[in-house]
């Protein structure tokens, strides 16, 4: 496999590069919450995550921040690399949640399902004793019914929690990557 040249590497460590003119474009404008607490820019978490998401789990990543200088960065460094960490540490808690949620969920569609999948199979056993022309058409019906009212709790499940799971386990990774703030002497272009 090609080792994948659009990040920069040192010693096997992935580094995840942002280029702002202010610390302030890191985080969403529109969120008035002080900024331990405040969302990341949407397009910033978007590059951070797409970046993370092309190396394996296995690989180190440093998120290096570039600004033009000091005064660009117009919070303490500390509170800036607290407020990264946070916001993902509380998506994954969001992720833990939507996970219980859609587990209660899957119990509740598990039990309406199998009331569905019998009672439409006892119907159509019902039906097989039937002569008249369209019993076949009812039973086969019935029988399609009763196992459609199961595929949700099914796919619940067996397929739907998996990609959660593992973008949890990025937001928590995401939640502990070392971060480096950089700076340049020429102010940085758009």
């Amino acid at each position: 496999m090609a080792e994948n040249t659009r990040y920069r590497t040192h010693k096997g460590t992935v580094f995840v590069e942002l280029k702002l003119r202010q610390i302030s474009q890191l985080f969403d404008s529109r969120d008035p919450s002080p900024f331990l607490d405040r969302d990341l820019d949407d397009d910033a978490i978007d590059y951070i995550v797409s970046a993370s998401l092309e190396h394996s789990r296995n690989v180190p990543i440093e998120l290096i921040i570039h600004l033009p200088d000091q005064a660009a960065l117009t919070i303490d460094p500390e509170i800036a690399i607290e407020a990264i960490h946070n916001h993902f540490v509380y998506n994954a808690e969001l992720i833990r949640k939507k996970l219980r949620r859609a587990m209660r969920t899957a119990q509740f569609s598990f039990v309406a399902g199998l009331i569905v999948l019998f009672t439409c199979l006892s119907l159509a056993k019902a039906y097989a004793a039937q002569q008249y022309p369209y019993a076949e058409i009812i039973r086969e019906g019935l029988h399609i019914l009763g196992w459609v009212a199961m595929w949700r709790p099914i796919d619940i499940f067996l397929y739907s929690w998996w990609p959660q799971v593992e973008m949890r386990k990025l937001f928590l990774r995401l939640a502990e990557v070392p971060v480096d703030f950089k700076f340049t002497e020429k102010p940085l272009s758009q």
